[in-house]
């Protein structure tokens, strides 16, 4: 059950009765509502300090690439990527509930073992080796 509002084609409410199956059966209830002004500066407030982003895994801290602002060839292999160079970079994501792809800003920092790049996630500081076909240079 659930209302929305026509106009911003956003959910105002929503009341979710699940059955899991967990090893045995267990009712799930849920319930949404929309948060404004006050109410979702003090619902985010609340969340903060249960979790504030000091604590936050750091996949979290990944910032997403702006695709305007990156060409839309990718690099032939790690040669055509300078290091030191901010690009952007296509991470796939494949879990139970979610498949598909997400472009995050980066920097080239080396040439990785089998032709690879070496980059450091902005934000996050992680670092991967991709293959250059999932790096995207600047326009």
């Amino acid at each position: 059950m659930g209302l929305i509002d026509a106009r911003e084609g956003m959910p105002l409410t929503v009341d979710l009765d699940y059955l899991l199956q967990l090893g045995e059966d267990v009712r799930l209830v849920v319930k949404v509502r929309r948060l404004y002004e006050n109410d979702l500066a003090t619902a985010r407030a609340e969340a903060l300090k249960k979790l504030p982003p000091a604590d936050w895994p750091e996949y979290f801290r990944r910032i997403p690439a702006d695709s305007d602002s990156f060409a839309l060839r990718h690099p032939r292999s790690a040669d055509d990527i300078p290091i030191g160079q901010q690009i952007s970079v296509s991470i796939r994501i494949n879990e139970r509930s979610a498949h598909g792809s997400r472009d995050y800003l980066a920097r080239a920092i080396s040439v990785a073992p089998k032709g690879d790049v070496r980059v450091r996630l902005e934000g996050s500081h992680e670092e991967l080796d991709v293959s250059p076909s999932s790096v995207r240079l600047p326009k």
